[in-house]
């Protein structure tokens, strides 16, 4: 569907807008992907716990759109929900809800594997 430039603006009379305006199919990265996108990160980043910090945020971010994606649930109720939740395993558990920091990058692989796990996003 191409979207029109009504009235003779910079491309005339009914041409089309510019590639700008068209929709773009997203891709979706794998979660392998993202966890080696975060081990280029952390070279850059001394700090494990930080990079985990900014991915769980983002992560809880996504999760709160799809639990709720016309109103805005709070994180603490969001949290309350997931601790209540029987199919989150031991090690989502432990770093998204209860907030555990990967000291190392291995535990940072770790940690975003397995709230990657987590089945409701997908």
């Amino acid at each position: 569907m191409a979207l029109s430039w009504g009235g003779g603006g910079p491309w005339g009379a009914g041409a089309p807008v510019p590639w700008a305006f068209a929709r773009r199919p997203f891709t979706r990265i794998s979660s392998e992907g993202f966890v080696e996108s975060l081990g280029v990160l952390y070279s850059r980043e001394e700090d494990p716990a930080a990079v985990f910090r900014a991915y769980r945020a983002g992560f809880i971010r996504r999760l709160r759109r799809e639990i709720s994606p016309h109103a805005d649930l709070a994180e603490e109720k969001l949290l309350e929900r997931l601790a209540h939740d029987r199919s989150l395993s031991a090690d989502t558990r432990r770093w998204l809800v209860e907030g555990a920091a990967p000291k190392t990058r291995g535990e940072l692989v770790i940690a975003v594997r397995a709230i990657e796990s987590y089945p409701r996003l997908g």
